[in-house]
């Protein structure tokens, strides 16, 4: 759409506002956060707040075109390829999440973490190499918050280079499911818009309400966004987050690999493993632990560690369906099963009777 002169003119003079440096590239710090988003940056900082799987994009534009359209129509371009690329993540869902699942068990297979071979995905746009580039990068994820049991959806600006968007929006959707690979539900979401000269600056956040964690489910995020530039031009994209694990307290299933053996501690194949009473579980081996090591040092040698600091652990328990196989026990250090496999087990199951021992 072609603009008269003055009709140009007076559309430069806004957007040159919202391209200076204190609006796209710094944080105006005459601007007060909400208490609450300072409280939830706060609590990232210290570490107390967590990042589970991220997508990070990194959106970009070589547009020569000279045109300069209106903040009203930015928005409405914006919004009309919002509403067409969140329609293609909904169609293009399975191969995505099939894609995510490969990645998970060709890591299992090769011995690798799985968590830090896929934990993050990387998306870009392809562009002409010679022209002159502009790009923002956006970073969509979720928060585990173990000491409320909640989550929190968040989306950030990464980095901005170049000429800064006018406009960056976008969905982000945290989904749950009983099995990794299993087809996931809804939960809820976070739809985001980050304006320049108002809040489009490298480091700005957005986050959602908290959202209460009640059970054990394997959670991922989905997202789509856009960024539009002052002319127009509006570059999508759209990924599936890795799923984790999290119990009922939004812990993350800790993830534990013996250096010696290579055995891996493998997380259960479902969130919603049942309760096995006392009485009908398999009963516990008393003399597993030294027909354990006797086995292991024959199949592995003599590792580095000292036996009288380890535990055995059963890596399914016995409370949930696990039996005394030696592909169901990993040697781990004392304080880490004490500290973090035991209490995530214990903040596993919905219904745990009342008097059955864990």
């Amino acid at each position: 759409m072609r603009k008269s002169m003055a009709s140009v003119v007076t559309a430069l003079s806004l957007l040159s506002l919202l391209f200076s440096p204190a609006g796209s590239y710094a944080k105006d710090t005459t601007e007060k956060k909400s208490d609450a988003i300072a409280k939830i940056e706060e609590r990232i900082a210290s570490g107390e707040l967590k990042k589970a799987s991220s997508i990070v994009f990194e959106i970009t534009s070589d547009s020569s075109s000279n045109e300069v359209l209106s903040i009203e129509e930015i928005e409405t371009k914006q919004s009309e390829v919002l509403e067409e690329v969140e329609q293609e993540l909904k169609s293009n869902l399975g191969e995505l999440s099939e894609k995510r699942q490969l990645e998970w068990t060709n890591a299992i297979k090769a011995g690798k973490n799985p968590y830090k071979v896929v934990g993050e995905v990387k998306s870009s746009h392809k562009i002409n190499a010679a022209a002159k580039i502009n790009k923002v990068r956006v970073e969509s994820g979720y928060l585990m918050d173990s000491r409320n049991a909640e989550l929190i959806i968040y989306a950030e600006i990464e980095d901005i280079d170049g000429t800064s968007p006018a406009l960056v929006s976008g969905t982000a959707t945290l989904q749950y499911a009983d099995k990794r690979n299993a087809k996931y539900k809804d939960e809820d979401d976070l739809k985001f818009t980050f304006k320049a000269g108002r809040d489009l600056y490298e480091g700005s956040r957005k986050f959602s309400d908290p959202i209460s964690v009640q059970y054990t489910h394997f959670w991922r995020n989905i997202c789509s966004t856009v960024a539009t530039w002052s002319d127009g031009t509006s570059m999508p994209d759209y990924d599936v987050g890795t799923a984790y694990l999290l119990n009922k307290k939004a812990i993350e299933y800790p993830v534990y690999e013996d250096d010696n053996s290579g055995i891996v501690m493998f997380e259960p194949e479902r969130a919603d493993l049942p309760w096995v009473p006392n009485n009908q579980r398999e009963p516990r081996d008393n003399n597993m632990r030294s027909k354990y090591v006797k086995w292991y040092e024959n199949r592995h040698g003599s590792p580095d560690f000292n036996w009288n600091d380890v535990d055995i652990h059963h890596i399914i328990p016995l409370s949930y369906g696990g039996d005394n196989s030696y592909n169901n026990l990993i040697p781990l250090p004392e304080d880490f099963h004490d500290d973090e496999v035991t209490p995530w087990w214990r903040n596993y199951g919905k219904y745990v009777p009342q008097g059955d021992d864990y």
